[in-house]
């Protein structure tokens, strides 16, 4: 005979007020991160120590603008390579928050395509990183509508050259099995019939071209391509507050006068101007130096450049950094040279 007991002194209490989403929360560390009710913020639940008990705090406290209009519908956690939780917004975009509460690292970010995100999960991976997965809804293409592709997220470039890089959407890639197993058509574009399509062939980019019959002709042989739907990646960094003794600098008239971008294994690169009666103005950074032989293909760059940023003045200077281009682009630090009238 089987006794089954049940406890007697259960003890239940409320420890927050904050209301929470469907969506089942995650276990980041020791902390539980939830979705509130109407789905426009996360929510991180810990213990705190210095008053004994759990608080709650809001995550987009100080980045409204990303879930102000919309709601995270799907959600899940990579935690290798990067501490990186994965959210599908209502409008089909994807969420992204770099989260290392350790050293007080929380970074929004978002990301587009073509189509509508839908769904997303992570599962472990067999390339020493957890896998993203995620279903997205794409627009028909010549007419016959494949709605819904289940695609994984590339993995973390590591290369020490060009030739791996894949950021593209969507794509398809050819890797040479020896040094002699080169192709000039890439096939296997079915899923991209009818699109113009980002491509780079042995670790340099090749000219975009029109897919057709599910191929794009290669303008020479090449051992290593990757072929797919092209993105720009872009970041405006927020000026710092500089304090004197005359007050902040927030609203004077103010101009920044130079860049220092530390670079860690990239290629490719626009530094873009923000002004009120000009708008925009973006300019590429080369990274071919005289040392370079034509015809071989640009080495990844790690350290720091430096640009005169000589525009004039404005109470809300601005920039932009911009990489168009299916190219490893990794800033570490950005430094800027301010200077404010008093």
């Amino acid at each position: 005979r089987v006794l089954f007991r049940s406890p007697t002194n259960v003890l239940a209490q409320r420890q927050t007020n904050n209301g929470s989403e469907s969506n089942t929360p995650l276990m980041v560390g020791i902390t539980t991160l939830f979705i509130e009710r109407y789905g426009k913020a996360i929510n991180e639940f810990v213990y705190d120590y210095t008053y004994d008990s759990y608080k709650t705090s809001d995550m987009t406290i100080l980045s409204k603008h990303v879930t102000e209009l919309y709601s995270i519908i799907d959600w899940t956690y990579q935690q290798t390579p990067d501490s990186v939780i994965w959210g599908v917004r209502s409008d089909g975009a994807l969420l992204g928050v770099t989260y290392q509460r350790q050293h007080e690292v929380i970074g929004w970010h978002v990301h587009s395509t073509i189509g509508k995100f839908k769904a997303i999960t992570s599962i472990p991976g067999t390339a020493r990183e957890d896998e993203v997965w995620a279903v997205i809804d794409r627009p028909s293409i010549n007419g016959q509508n494949r709605q819904y592709y289940l695609e994984k997220m590339g993995e973390q470039f590591i290369g020490s050259n060009a030739d791996s890089a894949r950021f593209l959407d969507s794509f398809v890639e050819y890797v040479a099995p020896d040094t002699v197993s080169t192709i000039n058509t890439l096939t296997g574009l079915d899923h991209l019939d009818g699109r113009t399509i980002d491509i780079i062939a042995d670790g340099t980019v090749h000219p975009s071209q029109l897919v057709v019959g599910g191929a794009v002709q290669l303008n020479d042989a090449y051992l290593n391509v990757a072929g797919g739907i092209g993105f720009d990646s872009e970041v405006r960094p927020t000026l710092p507050e500089i304090k004197s003794d005359t007050g902040t600098s927030l609203g004077r008239m103010q101009r920044i006068t130079k860049l220092d971008i530390d670079l860690y294994r990239s290629l490719g690169m626009f530094i873009g101007r923000v002004d009120d009666e000009d708008g925009e103005e973006e300019e590429e950074i080369p990274f071919r130096v005289p040392g370079d032989l034509t015809g071989n293909r640009v080495p990844l760059f790690t350290g720091v450049l430096h640009f005169d940023y000589m525009e004039g003045f404005n109470r809300e200077a601005a920039y932009f950094i911009k990489q168009k281009q299916p190219l490893p682009l990794t800033v570490r630090a950005i430094i800027d040279t301010i200077e404010v009238q008093e």
